[in-house]
């Protein structure tokens, strides 16, 4: 298109315009004058003539240094100024910057635009056989051109403009075609060079195979069945077998190589990689080589496979090494957050540490050096923070928060902040080192079966989420023993000594289920110091006992009423405390042991109470009045002793039904034995003290020698007494004078009697009740059986008996005594 300027298109009239195909043919330059114009823009009939540039101002000096571009420019500007009326403006910008814009008439633009698309119309519209490809492709390439209009490196304006600069473009991107095009063609011959090359290479050795085997083809067809062409092909067969021979050794030994060596990118990556999925595929690979190398030692010479082996264990070490510092370097990261923080993948992150951990654990020695280097950062971590709560200058500067010492004034909540703090960082302790050690297998779908296999049987990656944490934890044992130590063996008070005792324990079920071992220092510290709470708790009752009940004198006491000491209430009050502390905080399996209960309640009850008691009445034994004060101190203590244990005997004094003779309750049976062998001779003495007030006591010895009172069942029995009658003591004589008038005084105020003077001292009025009921119970069976013996004894003096001897009868007897 270079030699067709855009003025050279003849101009065609709409209304005139023809249907012609044949293509636009130059004419000569347009005559300006015969162009049709605005109505009122008329221009001179005459021809325009190019201006004579001479005649402009210095002229002289313009025509020295005018050249012809410059002429052609002041020719086009003149034009345009004599046109400024009836032309239009193309829009078309200048190709270069100091060229001016052109304009033409609307009417000849319009002309030539109608041309130019009927001509490229008819190009592209034309669909035949012959050109139907080459159709196509044009149309792609100009669609191609027009998506990729902006990102092309020329400016298609220029292209069309119809003047020298849209022709000077046209040449230029010619030029830069071809050149482009050259440069393709280049390098496609580029890439045929080394293909050349190795042809001419092997041309001349081609061309000699094929001469040899024309050759040899050729004898064979003129002289068959020769001997020499046979040797010949038989050299040929042999040497191809050897080649085929040599080609699986070397198939063999490539892949050998393959398989027992590294390549130099696999080196690097052992030597300078990080470790990533890459760096686990080339360990696995180094793996599987020590794994198979092992086959090599079973060769005549074991050699190779012995440097093999030796080569993979330096690979080994490196690798190890390298897994040792990543998993160092990780953890130091993973403990200050850095990783969590800028890495969204964090599990991805976590399987590398495992997975790395794992492989790690191949080599005891690098992995042993972790632990321990695991280990002793924890716990120096988490020992510095649980310090940190004692530190008053620390704690008050970093949150504000009040130190654990400033609540040492309170045992129990000092004990109980120690064991939440260390609470708190065992169970953060516990979350940190799961989240690292606590393996998922199934995760691990490349690593070798071997490791998995290896590590499982010998359960050296079970649980070592569990064996971390207990040897991280292991570093609060001492400091919080020593903590706890000398608050619980400075503290008297019983109660808190319990609370202590209690909170000790509830902290190693606490504690235990965080997954701390029960035999554990920490645990084991716990439990030593639950064991000096525990001894110090029956520490108390034993210097109470030593100190407050054995140096007291119950006659110092001055007490007259005969009641129980006051140390023995001072005593149970304590007890009954202890008592109220197990049945509210610990089960039925948890409660007081049985020694205990020998020593809190058995010794000092049983041994130290009735001793002292004792050394208050040593006349006892022979003096009634000091026998029945004793009787009647001892029931008063002994009821108050059971009064206080009884709420307790179904949570404290447990019957034990395998071995009852072993069981708590047996100490509370013990009591009450106690307390009934003391009512039941208070009752034998109060019943003789009545027998001896009424005069009946010697009858009662004689009746009694004969035949037992309490067997007498009927008339029958007192047959047995006749006997009797030979005795002087049975005469009525003297019965009336030993009998009668004691009878007659004492009777009357005998109720009265016992309980107002003999019973008043008794505190339990149920106690009193029951002695006093029983005692004039067999007073008043005695009198009735010995009123029928001397009736059935002297038959003929009845009314004499029932008169003058024993003149009260069954019923007045028993009224005036209480019994209904």
């Amino acid at each position: 298109m270079d030699f067709i300027e855009y003025q050279d298109f003849a101009t065609v009239d709409a209304t005139s315009s023809t249907t012609s195909d044949s293509l636009p043919t130059p004419v000569k330059r347009l005559n300006l004058s015969s162009i049709d114009g605005n109505d009122t823009v008329k221009f001179s009939k005459s021809e325009f003539k190019l201006p004579n540039l001479s005649s402009t101002k210095d002229s002289d000096e313009t025509n020295v240094n005018a050249t012809l571009y410059d002429k052609m420019a002041q020719y086009a500007n003149l034009s345009i100024e004599r046109m400024n009326n009836g032309v239009v403006d193309l829009g078309r910008e200048s190709f270069d910057n100091n060229a001016n814009e052109l304009q033409i008439p609307a009417s000849n633009l319009d002309a030539t635009t109608a041309v130019l698309s009927k001509k490229l119309s008819k190009v592209l519209n034309d669909y035949n056989l012959n050109n139907y490809q080459s159709t196509l492709k044009l149309r792609k390439a100009l669609d191609l051109l027009e998506k990729n209009k902006k990102n092309s490196s020329f400016n298609s304006e220029a292209l069309v403009t119809s003047e020298y600069i849209g022709s000077l473009a046209r040449k230029i991107l010619r030029s830069d075609l071809e050149n482009e095009l050259l440069k393709e063609h280049i390098t496609t011959l580029e890439e045929f060079r080394p293909i050349i090359r190795r042809i001419k290479r092997l041309a001349t050795s081609i061309e000699k195979i094929k001469e040899e085997t024309s050759y040899i083809i050729k004898d064979q067809d003129k002289i068959e069945g020769k001997a020499v062409n046979r040797a010949i092909l038989q050299d040929v067969s042999d040497l191809q077998s050897q080649m085929k021979s040599l080609g699986l050794k070397k198939q063999l030994l490539t892949s050998v190589k393959e398989k027992f060596t590294l390549t130099q990118v696999e080196d690097d990556i052992i030597t300078n990689g990080s470790i990533n999925n890459e760096f686990f595929i080339v360990a696995n690979k180094v793996l599987n080589i020590r794994e198979n190398a092992t086959y090599l030692l079973a060769l005549p010479n074991s050699n190779a496979g012995q440097a093999l082996i030796s080569k993979v264990n330096e690979l080994l070490t490196i690798i190890n090494r390298k897994f040792f510092n990543f998993l160092t370097d990780f953890l130091y990261s993973f403990e200050s957050n850095s990783v969590l923080s800028s890495n969204e993948n964090k599990d991805e992150d976590l399987i590398l540490f495992q997975k790395s951990l794992l492989y790690l654990s191949n080599d005891l020695e690098y992995f042993n050096e972790f632990i321990k280097k695991t280990t002793a950062m924890r716990s120096k971590l988490i020992l510095d923070e649980f310090l940190s709560q004692f530190d008053l200058n620390k704690l008050s500067v970093s949150n504000g928060s009040k130190p654990i010492i400033l609540s040492a004034h309170d045992p129990i909540r000092y004990i109980g902040d120690v064991l939440a703090t260390i609470h708190s960082l065992i169970a953060n302790e516990a979350d940190f080192i799961k989240s690292l050690f606590k393996f998922q297998y199934q995760e691990f779908d490349n690593t070798p079966k071997s490791i998995l296999t290896q590590n499982e049987n010998e359960f050296f990656l079970e649980g070592l989420d569990i064996k971390v944490l207990n040897m991280v934890v292991s570093s609060l044992a001492n400091s919080a023993r020593i903590r706890i130590e000398q608050i619980v063996r400075f503290e008297e008070n019983f109660k808190i000594n319990f609370e202590v005792a209690q909170l000790l324990k509830l902290y190693q079920l606490m504690f235990i289920r965080k997954n701390i071992k029960d035999d554990s220092a920490l645990i084991t510290n716990l439990k030593n110091l639950q064991n000096i709470s525990n001894d110090k708790l029956l520490d108390f009752f034993t210097k109470y006992i030593e100190q407050k009940i054995k140096t007291v004198n119950y006659q110092e006491s001055g007490n007259d009423d005969l009641l129980p000491p006051d140390w023995l209430n001072e005593y149970l009050n304590y007890v009954v405390e202890l008592f109220e502390l197990y049945e509210r905080n610990t089960k039925e399996e948890d409660s007081i042991s049985l020694d205990v209960l020998n020593k809190i309640i058995t010794e000092p009850c049983n041994k130290i109470l009735l001793e002292q008691l004792q050394k208050v009445f040593p006349l006892a034994k022979k003096n009634e009045s000091a026998r029945l004060s004793l009787l009647t101190i001892e029931i008063n203590c002994f009821d108050l002793i059971k009064s206080r244990l009884k709420p307790f005997v179904s949570a404290i004094f447990t019957k034990n039904e395998e071995d009852e003779t072993h069981s708590k309750y047996q100490i509370y049976k013990a009591m009450d034995d106690k307390l009934n062998t003391f009512i039941n001779d208070m009752t034998n003495l109060q019943t003789k003290i009545l027998f001896e007030k009424t005069g009946l006591d010697m009858y009662n010895n004689l009746l009694n020698m004969i035949f037992p009172i309490k067997s007498v069942q009927d008339e029958l029995d007192y047959d047995m007494y006749f006997s009797l009658n030979e005795n002087q003591l049975m005469a009525l004589e003297n019965i009336t004078k030993n009998i009668t008038e004691k009878l007659n005084e004492y009777v009357p105020i005998a109720l009265t009697d016992v309980q107002e003077n003999l019973l008043f001292k008794l505190t339990s009025p149920s106690i009193a009740d029951q002695i006093c009921s029983s005692s004039f119970n067999e007073l008043s069976i005695f009198y009735r059986i010995f009123r029928k013996v001397l009736a059935h004894l002297n038959p003929d003096n009845v009314d004499e008996i029932n008169s003058n001897i024993l003149n009260f009868s069954e019923e007045e007897f028993d009224t005036l005594i209480g019994i209904e």
